[in-house]
């Protein structure tokens, strides 16, 4: 007899004793609601870190990583605020014990319209190499996640995540596939064996 596979839920920590029931193996929650730093005060990070450690369902990573107003691309960038608080973010995944984090984030890597893709595009690639450098410090791998086009107007495509993560080059970065979105854009399987 086969193990049963482990299968997790992006699910609310209020649903945890639901997901236990329905024999989810983990859960992936909003960083936004219960460890960023723009939300999440210290005092009440403490209390959420009790609460994560008391989970009948495993805490495995966090989505909803970059708060809208901290813009990825564009002119209104400011590195030194994004780094500031994926530092803080890192810190407190260490202090959970939590070593993933998909980057969807659809708000803040919105290009502006009118804006240059190519520019964006490398704005991207530069923001998103110190991020995961500074994420590798703290043992989280960053997961970048290929949004639909009604929750971004950029990387909608699996293979454009892929280029992406291809020039950023660092080890700990890695390729989330949704499947709702792979469908949506006709993502194709992409091949990394040479």
């Amino acid at each position: 007899m086969s193990a049963q596979p482990s299968i997790g839920i992006a699910q609310d920590l209020d649903k945890d004793s639901i997901v236990h029931e329905a024999g989810y193996s983990y859960l992936v929650a909003s960083l936004a609601k219960y460890v960023s730093p723009r939300n999440v005060s210290e005092e009440m990070f403490k209390i959420n870190t009790e609460r994560i450690k008391n989970l009948k369902t495993p805490l495995y990573g966090f989505n909803f990583f970059i708060p809208a107003e901290l813009k990825l691309v564009g002119k209104a960038v400011d590195e030194k605020a994004i780094l500031a608080y994926t530092e803080i973010v890192f810190q407190r995944c260490k202090i959970l014990g939590v070593k993933l984090i998909v980057w969807g984030s659809g708000g803040a890597r919105r290009v502006p319209e009118g804006f240059n893709m190519s520019v964006a595009t490398q704005q991207f690639i530069d923001i998103a190499r110190k991020i995961a450098t500074v994420a590798a410090r703290y043992s989280v791998v960053i997961a970048v996640e290929n949004l639909n086009s009604t929750e971004t107007n950029f990387i909608n495509t699996l293979e454009e995540v892929y280029n992406i993560i291809k020039k950023v080059n660092l080890p700990k970065s890695k390729v989330f596939v949704l499947n709702l979105n792979r469908k949506r854009h006709h993502n194709k399987v992409i091949n990394n064996s040479g």
